[in-house]
């Protein structure tokens, strides 16, 4: 997925990166007690991510409208677990990129 970027920097100062799920749920640890993660919202569930497995020269990247005005590829709130909106607002896409057109 693609989310927006939640730290900005000099090394990293796009708009959108990489984000992966970190697989934690807020029921993770109900069987050994109640209420054990009483500050879930407090950090973003989706994460910035390093694939290792990302090329420059592909023919998914060949055209800038495979990513731009392409739904699928972005986090957007309808992709996250309603339990989890709160925390990933730094994350979620609000807007998706308008497709990019060869006419001026």
């Amino acid at each position: 997925m693609i989310g927006r970027n939640p730290n900005p920097n000099y090394h990293r100062p796009y708009e959108y990166v990489p984000v992966r799920h970190v697989p934690v749920d807020v029921n993770s640890y109900s069987f050994y007690g109640e209420n054990l993660l009483p500050n879930f919202n407090l950090l973003p569930t989706w994460t910035y991510a390093t694939p290792h497995n990302i090329q420059r020269i592909t023919p998914q990247n060949e055209s800038c409208t495979s990513c731009h005005g392409n739904p699928d590829i972005f986090l957007t709130i309808d992709k996250v677990a309603p339990e989890e909106v709160e925390a990933n607002q730094s994350v979620i896409v609000d807007q998706i990129p308008a497709p990019i057109t060869d006419n001026p």
